[in-house]
């Protein structure tokens, strides 16, 4: 049996032939053809992950590069002495500015460039001294200026306003008015009450929007609507969208003949900025943005009194300057070179300016209830601070003998702010040194014994009981306004500035307001400052490009 077992077994080896070894050089065979390409290939994905990785690096530093340049303009860094751009000029719309990042970004040295892009496709910029004077005037307190904004009237329809400042009936012709309105916006064809007049609308692609042009001719200013004005033309129009953003866009208008002497060839809407933006790593990714920035209420300034509500005016009171309110609100003061115009702009967004100079104070100490002038002087200023704590409430007062004080900075009271009045011999002056109060509540500044000098913005959520005396001169500019109450205006000597306030202005008898041409300088949104300061508005970037 078991020598039947051992023939059955040689039998079945031999009849193998070897097909297992065969099989198993073909496996080898296969094996070596296959490894080369498959390490090759494994190299290639290695070598392809190091670039990705290489290039995502490149690209996160150039975006870097986008941001701080964004930084930079918000906050008006970029006109700081402290700034990384040299000699930069927000009327220069043929320079461009660059600049590297101080630090390296992900190892890549990053260079940025920035340029004021011009929007105003049928006009070509001026020098920047040129078109410095178009928008500020020659002589700011004579003029003559042409101011040029818009602003959404409904949820579809918008205006472009434009007036002659001062108001004067100038021979003034009128060649064209365009807007331009960003991406996700679109002008109704047909919509204008120009076309009522006989002039159509060019409407074409541009800067990543669209433009609109009227081509007017030569026609006379006052034949704009509303036919016969002097002083004022209003362009209306319908419009769509297909997005949530804020509508913020450029308007202008080009001109000829303002009066005997006088050339003032075009104006536009310097509310908004537009800037072109290239970011580019050293190791060759390159990101193109441009970005528009909105929501600026440096208007407000061009007025000695703006509000959406009612302007009162007691005996004795003098007014030198534009007073815009609407029509059933306004009282004549009884003095002064004042002119009314109708209201017609946007009244600043609370919750956008409340939290413009919380970004001011962003880490700022709360310095208590209650503060002692007499502890502070030009060597240790008042503010910047930020009041929070417990009821939010600041009473500044003066134990001291008379002195002087600057304001170091923004100070921002969540609750009322009131500046106490002291005793006879303890008189104080508050020195706003171009810095912002900003208070959620109230701010009462009394009738005597407190005074205030320098150029500064003084700005409430609540009413504003102004008092206090003024010792200010032409050059000074003060802003004081309240953002959803009454301004009760009734300083002692001149002041120099603008007030403004949404329910009511009520000048007091014996009240005097000079309007004067804004101070530089001032912490304001629109207007920069001396805080983070800047545009303080909405920013967007409406182009990406990558290369």
């Amino acid at each position: 049996m078991g020598g039947m077992i051992k023939a059955m077994l040689r039998r079945t080896a031999r009849e193998q032939g070897g097909y297992v070894y065969i099989l198993v050089l073909l496996f080898l065979v296969l094996g070596g053809l296959m490894i080369v390409p498959l390490l090759d290939y494994m190299g290639t994905g290695l070598e392809t992950g190091r670039v990705y990785e290489k290039k995502t690096d490149e690209l996160y530093a150039a975006d870097a590069g986008i941001d701080d340049a964004i930084w930079q303009i918000k906050y008006e860094n970029i006109s700081s002495p402290q700034s990384p751009v040299t000699g930069y000029d927000e009327y220069d719309y043929n320079t461009e500015w660059s600049y590297d990042l101080t630090d390296e970004v992900n190892e890549e040295e990053v260079a940025v460039t920035i340029q004021n892009e011009w929007i105003p496709m049928n006009i070509s910029p001026l020098t920047p001294s040129e078109m410095r004077d178009i928008i500020e005037g020659t002589d700011p307190e004579v003029g003559p200026r042409l101011r040029v904004n818009g602003s959404a009237t409904a949820s579809s329809e918008y205006r472009i306003r434009i007036d002659i400042i001062p108001e004067e009936p100038w021979d003034l012709r009128v060649h064209s008015i365009g807007i331009w309105l960003p991406s996700g916006f679109s002008y109704v064809d047909g919509s204008s009450n120009l076309e009522s007049l006989g002039y159509s609308a060019d409407v074409d692609p541009y800067a990543g929007g669209e433009v609109v042009i009227w081509d007017l001719g030569s026609i006379i200013f006052s034949d704009l609507p509303p036919v016969g004005s002097q002083e004022s033309a209003i362009v209306e129009f319908e419009y769509t969208s297909e997005t949530t953003r804020e509508m913020v866009t450029v308007s202008w208008v080009e001109t000829e003949n303002l009066g005997e002497g006088i050339a003032i060839p075009f104006s536009w809407d310097d509310d908004t900025k537009v800037f072109a933006i290239t970011s580019s790593a050293a190791g060759g990714t390159t990101i193109e943005s441009y970005i528009y920035m909105g929501g600026r209420y440096s208007s407000l300034l061009d007025n000695a009194i703006t509000s959406p509500g009612s302007t009162s005016t007691q005996p004795n009171t003098t007014v030198n300057g534009i007073i815009e309110c609407p029509s059933g609100g306004f009282e004549e003061p009884e003095y002064g070179d004042w002119e009314w115009q109708d209201y017609d702009q946007d009244w600043p967004d609370t919750e956008q300016w409340r939290q413009f100079y919380l970004d001011d104070v962003a880490g700022a100490p709360d310095p208590g209830s209650s503060v002692d002038v007499k502890d502070h002087d030009y060597d240790n200023p008042l503010g910047s601070w930020y009041r929070r704590e417990g009821d939010g409430n600041l009473e500044i007062n003066h134990t001291g003998d008379v002195t002087t004080v600057p304001l170091g900075g923004t100070i921002y009271v969540t609750g009322d702010l009131n500046f106490a009045q002291p005793g006879t011999p303890k008189a104080y002056t508050i020195d706003l040194d171009y810095n912002t109060i900003f208070v959620e509540g109230s701010i009462t500044f009394p009738s005597q014994r407190v005074s205030i000098k320098g150029s500064g913005c003084i700005i409430a959520i609540g009413d504003i009981n102004f008092q206090p005396v003024m010792e200010a001169n032409p050059g000074d500019f003060v802003f004081v306004c309240s953002l959803t109450g009454t301004v009760n205006f009734q300083p002692q000597g001149d002041f120099y500035g603008s007030i403004a306030g949404d329910v009511e202005v009520n000048l007091q008898p014996d009240s005097s307001i000079n309007w004067t041409p804004p101070s530089g300088g001032l912490n304001l949104p629109g207007m920069g400052g001396s805080g983070t300061g800047g545009f303080g508005s909405s920013v967007t970037k409406y182009t990406w490009k990558i290369e």
